[in-house]
């Protein structure tokens, strides 16, 4: 059980918290953490420190803390909590306080019974340091994890980074929906309850297009890749690789977007027999509306199975070849008839 301590001298006041391996002293966003080998150490600095103190004046109030009100004030400041959709949000504001964070956001969330978690990078980024501290510390409880600043656009987020993603998802077992914005890192896995998963990158990598289709992902449902924004994204190959050897039998909806040629990977994407997908959006750069015609008429038999193909028709298409497309497929429909998969709106209500 933690053990604060409240030292007073005129006005000045300073707060003390010992548990277990650990003082903090201070509070909230400029507190500093002291870990020691073990309790006995920790205690044995603290009365040192308690008498320094005394000797200088200061008068010692002090109180025991249940787990949770040692967590709930120790940290009060480093976090938000969203009581209504029992969030926790984290943001990273500087490069000093992203080891604080890391380490005590598993205490944090278990303590608060979180089901969300949301980390924004503003401007710091907390890198691997986020993924280890939850691989060693998992959370059973969380079922949804965001990644992204959504006050900035994909682009100035492209260097943001959770971490290797295979790590954080080992320690959230749990985990049904995960929305993750900049440098994704992962490497193949496994996780057996993952439903959604919306990767964004400028670009997406083709090492982490690579781990996607290394994994095992049995649950999952929905699939939304943003291949990239302004910069030039992993090839087609990669993309369409990733997708034929991702293990994921329950998957239905797959949403592509940020593609430097559209036409070329719906070609090689529908060169084989698809998944039952009932959702293939797909949008990119269209050089020649004729090219994407030949196209989807090659490989009507192949699109004709899904139940939806989503493109961008109207943005990208004239009339007449907007009226072909649905003559060649009948079940085609434009991209903005569906949910913009990549919005914020998207994890708000998570």
């Amino acid at each position: 059980m933690a053990t604060e301590h409240i030292l007073t001298r005129g006005s000045d006041t300073i707060r003390i918290v010992h548990d277990g391996c650990d003082l903090v002293t201070g509070e909230g966003e400029h507190s500093v953490t002291q870990t020691f080998d073990d309790d006995a150490e920790a205690r044995s600095h603290l009365d040192y420190v308690l008498g320094r103190l005394r000797r200088n004046g200061y008068g010692v109030t002090s109180r025991r803390l249940v787990q949770e009100q040692a967590q709930r004030d120790v940290h009060d400041g480093l976090f938000e909590w969203d009581g209504e959709h029992h969030r926790l949000r984290c943001v990273f504001t500087d490069d000093a306080g992203v080891r604080t964070r890391c380490e005590v956001l598993p205490d944090v969330a278990a303590a608060r019974a979180a089901v969300g978690l949301h980390v924004v990078c503003d401007p710091a980024s907390p890198g691997n340091a986020l993924a280890v501290a939850l691989a060693e510390r998992p959370l059973a409880k969380v079922r949804r994890f965001v990644f992204d600043a959504p006050f900035q656009t994909v682009t100035r987020q492209r260097d943001n980074s959770p971490g290797r993603l295979d790590l954080l998802l080992q320690g959230l077992p749990a985990l049904e929906s995960a929305y993750v914005t900049g440098a994704v890192e992962l490497r193949g896995c496994r996780h057996p309850r993952l439903k959604h998963l919306h990767l964004l990158g400028d670009p997406l990598p083709a090492g982490a297009l690579a781990g996607l289709g290394d994994s095992d992902l049995p649950a999952l449902e929905r699939l939304v890749l943003c291949l990239s924004r302004d910069d030039e994204p992993a090839s087609t190959s990669d993309v369409v690789r990733a997708l034929r050897r991702l293990r994921a039998p329950a998957l239905r909806q797959v949403y592509l977007s940020g593609s430097d040629d559209l036409v070329a990977l719906l070609d090689e994407l529908c060169a084989a027999p698809l998944h039952p997908w009932t959702v293939l959006s797909v949008e990119g750069v269209l050089r020649d509306e004729d090219d994407l015609l030949d196209v989807l008429q090659a490989r009507a038999d192949v699109l004709g199975r899904l139940g939806r193909l989503a493109l961008p028709l109207v943005d990208d298409l004239s009339d007449d070849a907007a009226e072909r497309v649905v003559e060649l497929l009948p079940r085609v429909i434009d991209r903005d008839e569906l949910p913009d998969q990549l919005l914020p709106s998207v994890y708000e209500e998570w």
